[in-house]
């Protein structure tokens, strides 16, 4: 099983908040022995704030933000740390997956005597709706 994917998202403010994004980046090759799967993403945010976002695929993105945050004490760079969530690899391949929108596509057109919906309590808007006629047309262009 693949490893779950683990986010950090630091937010950089103060005078240096773009030095400090440029020396982190500058650094992030030296920690790439220690962090082989971490990635970051440095974006401007507003009013002068950079946004760093750090992705790895084991735990280790704490590990990682707790180096950045260093860099930025250092530079007087204040930091706040958001927790984004863990992502679990994805079990379904692609055919099941279209089956479960065949499924899907079968309960909107038959008011749902036939199918099941992609999840429950779905609400789709009357526009997403199809008649069978379309329906029909669409899995046979699916099984070319």
């Amino acid at each position: 099983m693949a490893s779950p994917i683990t986010y950090k998202r630091l937010v950089l403010s103060g005078d240096k908040a773009k030095e400090t994004a440029d020396e982190v980046k500058s650094k992030m090759k030296d920690w790439k022995k220690d962090f082989p799967d971490g990635t970051l993403d440095i974006k401007a945010g507003v009013e002068g704030k950079m946004v760093i976002d750090v992705k790895t695929k084991d735990s280790s993105a704490a590990s990682l933000a707790s180096k950045i945050k260093d860099v930025a004490s250092r530079n007087k760079v204040d930091v706040v740390t958001k927790d984004k969530p863990t992502l679990k690899a994805v079990k379904e391949n692609e055919d099941d997956i279209m089956k479960r929108i065949k499924s899907s596509l079968s309960f909107q057109v038959s008011g749902g005597k036939k199918g099941k919906p992609m999840s429950s309590g779905q609400d789709l808007p009357a526009n997403t709706k199809m008649t069978k006629s379309e329906l029909k047309e669409l899995i046979k262009k699916f099984n070319k």
